[in-house]
């Protein structure tokens, strides 16, 4: 899913729910939830690694490609 269809969608939900608390799942199947901890952050995505742009890791330069919601 791309970063504007979400958004479209959480804003959506956030005009209706205004109160609720963000959740997220552990894995695929939501066996699992917890309350979202942190802000989303913008970086970088490879073989499962993230490297966000605000971090020592990022190569400066490099595009950023993936947004992380947790």
């Amino acid at each position: 899913m791309k970063l504007k269809e979400y958004a479209t969608k959480i804003n959506a939900l956030a005009e209706v729910y205004p109160d609720a608390e963000a959740i997220y799942s552990i894995d695929d199947e939501g066996n699992t939830f917890f309350p979202v901890q942190y802000e989303p952050s913008a970086g970088q995505y490879e073989r499962g690694e993230f490297y966000p742009a605000d971090n020592d890791f990022y190569e400066e330069g490099k595009e950023i490609t993936h947004v992380c919601i947790n």
